[in-house]
């Protein structure tokens, strides 16, 4: 599906960069937002698929996935 200009279709865009840390490795993520160039850290994938369908779901920024500084915590 191509994104259009109607005001019934809303697209968000996303680059999405995965890498893993440590021993044993764990998955970090983040996303910067292509519109807006706003960039947010995840802790794990998983947070970062709640983060993607908070904005899907109109929510923006769900509390709890901004983890920049829980990143050594975690």
């Amino acid at each position: 599906m191509t994104p259009t200009s109607s005001s019934t279709h809303r697209y968000e865009l996303f680059l999405v960069r995965l890498w893993a840390e440590g021993e044993p490795a764990r998955w970090r993520a983040s996303a910067r937002n292509v519109h807006t160039g706003e960039e947010t850290h995840f802790a794990s994938p998983e947070r970062l698929f709640v983060h993607l369908q908070a904005q899907m779901d109109g929510r923006g920024s769900i509390e709890g996935t901004r983890l920049l500084s829980d990143l050594d915590n975690s």
